[in-house]
């Protein structure tokens, strides 16, 4: 990932913690279909009802992740850290 799309990503993180807290009101749910996150690093994240099908998660760490009601359907987990994920 870029700069750019880095910076994007982080937005669309915050926006999802926002919605968690807010039970839905207010933030945004995240929809990430088929991006490629190739390498990055996700740990202590909460993506939780996250929608990430067909996502490429090749080597990224998800260490101490919440996983749970997450889509993961047909996305690509070569390689991936699951080191006490949720």
């Amino acid at each position: 990932m870029n700069k750019q799309a880095d910076a994007a990503l982080l937005e669309r993180l915050k926006l999802r913690q926002e919605w968690l807290a807010s039970f839905g009101q207010a933030g945004r749910q995240l929809w990430l279909e088929d991006a490629d996150l190739t390498g990055l690093d996700l740990s202590d994240r909460d993506l939780s009802q996250a929608h990430l099908a067909g996502a490429r998660l090749d080597s990224v760490c998800l260490c101490q992740t919440n996983l749970y009601s997450a889509n993961l359907a047909s996305a690509s987990l070569c390689g991936v850290n699951l080191t006490r994920g949720i």
